[in-house]
């Protein structure tokens, strides 16, 4: 509107300036009479009106049409067209991957269905897939892409060359090494770790032996957790770790690799897993040992099967990540940053997971 109105009082200033111009007696000839003179003066400013008409009109419906245009233009898409988003996972068989995942998909259909074209990539546990996806992503030109990377540092040159192709991207649930990441939404790692070994260490009496099941060396998550159980069992110096094995987030590994830690001399009180997916496997080593009732196992990501086995008393505690909570808070943001919004991190809260209050995550 206020283009609309500026347009017309710019007309309306020429329009007069015209007028003035053209009234300075062009119409009149020497030897003519005055009434030839008057009638030239009055034919010419007739013209000098009709014209100053048209370009008004003209002008006016410039006004109107730059209106139009910039509301069109406006930051957002033209008319029935849809942000193309895409998240790229690193792995849609871990659980936790599927819930946040399916959590996104849920969140589009609710409050983006008119606006948003969402999909979702499999890296498939693999980095060089991943960036492989990326470089397609970029190729293709979409609008916004989330990633939740295998490896932090192997996504490194996929995050640069988004920035180099002006294709906003930012990280859910795990990070990259990167300080060209515009944006990280996700949990902190390190609280997540000091809840479940203070839980740990709380049940030991501050004594005993353990063993930690981590994640893919050098993930975000995995370096993490693994410095908020330091920050915990600096202040319990009676608490040995005997291994510290990488399981990489899988269930098949961690049930393996805690079969043969049970044929060990050592006496185990407790195995801290960086994930459920791992605690569920040393859960099922420990059950099939007849070692439920010696070695209290925790985990975290509160995926329904830990949630599970909390209740039926197996799992001794997990540490819930909200997946829906990550989810919805990276699609608000990747699209706030694609309409010109500054880029923010945003932190979901943890909470420890217990018979005490599982009712209330069920």
């Amino acid at each position: 509107m206020k283009k609309r109105v500026a347009a017309l009082t710019m007309v309306c200033i020429l329009a007069v300036t015209s007028l003035a111009a053209c009234g300075t007696g062009e119409g009149t000839t020497k030897g003519k009479t005055s009434a030839g003179t008057e009638a030239g003066t009055t034919e010419a400013a007739k013209q000098n009106t009709e014209k100053s008409e048209t370009a008004k009109s003209e002008a006016d419906a410039n006004a109107a049409d730059a209106v139009d245009k910039a509301v069109t233009e406006a930051p957002g898409k033209a008319s029935g067209e849809k942000y193309k988003i895409v998240f790229s996972s690193y792995s849609q068989t871990a659980q936790f991957q599927v819930l946040l995942a399916e959590a996104m998909q849920d969140y589009v259909s609710e409050k983006y269905a008119d606006t948003v074209d969402f999909s979702v990539l499999d890296g498939n546990m693999d980095s060089a897939t991943q960036v492989g996806q990326i470089d397609n992503l970029i190729a293709q030109n979409v609008d916004g892409i989330l990633i939740c990377p295998m490896d932090g540092d192997a996504l490194v040159p996929a995050v640069e060359a988004a920035n180099d192709a002006k294709v906003p991207l930012i990280t859910v649930n795990a990070q990259v090494n990167s300080d060209e990441v515009l944006a990280h939404v996700g949990s902190d790692d390190i609280v997540a770790g000091e809840l479940e070994m203070q839980y740990v260490a709380d049940q030991l009496n501050g004594k005993g032996n353990i063993v930690i099941l981590h994640g893919p060396n050098g993930i975000s998550a995995e370096v993490l957790r693994r410095e908020g159980y330091e920050n915990i069992l600096k202040k319990y110096p009676d608490i040995k770790i005997l291994s510290e094995p990488t399981c990489n987030w899988s269930r098949e590994e961690a049930m393996s690799t805690t079969e043969n830690l049970l044929q060990g001399a050592d006496e185990i009180q407790a195995i801290v897993a960086q994930n459920d997916e791992m605690a569920m496997g040393a859960l099922q080593a420990v059950l099939d040992n007849d070692m439920g009732d010696k070695i209290i196992v925790t985990g975290i990501d509160a995926i329904d099967d830990a949630k599970a086995a909390i209740e039926a008393g197996t799992l001794a505690a997990t540490v819930f990540q909200d997946a829906k909570g990550q989810a919805e808070a990276g699609l608000d943001e990747i699209l706030d940053i694609v309409k010109g919004g500054e880029p923010k991190d945003v932190s979901i809260p943890y909470v420890l997971v217990t018979k005490d209050n599982i009712a209330d995550y069920k």
